[in-house]
């Protein structure tokens, strides 16, 4: 049983380095860690994110001017969000970090990969509509 279970996680690895090998992970991970206490709180706060929070809002839109923060405010939304609802089965949650200065590599069809590995790493399989669309494109 325990070898059956090594060879889902090999698969199950082997699936999502096929849909891509980006992991913006270490980045969200990187961005918290550099991130001093209380910064960002505002937006949490904000009547506008709690409208998002619960659903009155479809859309929360923060800009800002390159190098304003927009960065760290994401990843705090981030966080609060798994926060509140990493535990919930049928809420998926996924995010992209664009960079201007990584256009290149960004492509519309690597951006939506990345949201797809993040979909697919927290089921415990492959869905098989995953599996298929793999297998069409080997």
């Amino acid at each position: 049983m325990v070898s059956g279970r090594k060879h889902e996680e090999r698969e199950h690895r082997e699936v999502l380095n096929w849909v891509t090998p980006v992991d913006y992970g270490p980045q969200y991970s990187d961005i918290l860690t550099e991130r001093h206490c209380d910064i960002g709180q505002w937006l949490l706060d904000s009547p506008e994110y709690q409208a998002w929070l619960e659903g009155k809002k479809r859309t929360l839109f923060c800009h800002g001017i390159h190098g304003a923060g927009m960065t760290v405010l994401s990843a705090i939304v981030i966080r609060d969000v798994y926060s509140r609802f990493q535990n919930v089965s049928n809420i998926g949650i996924a995010y992209i970090f664009c960079n201007v200065q990584r256009h290149g590599e960004q492509t519309l069809e690597h951006l939506l990969m990345s949201l797809l590995k993040q979909f697919v790493q927290r089921q415990d399989y492959i869905p098989g509509n995953v599996k298929a669309f793999m297998q069409a494109q080997e």
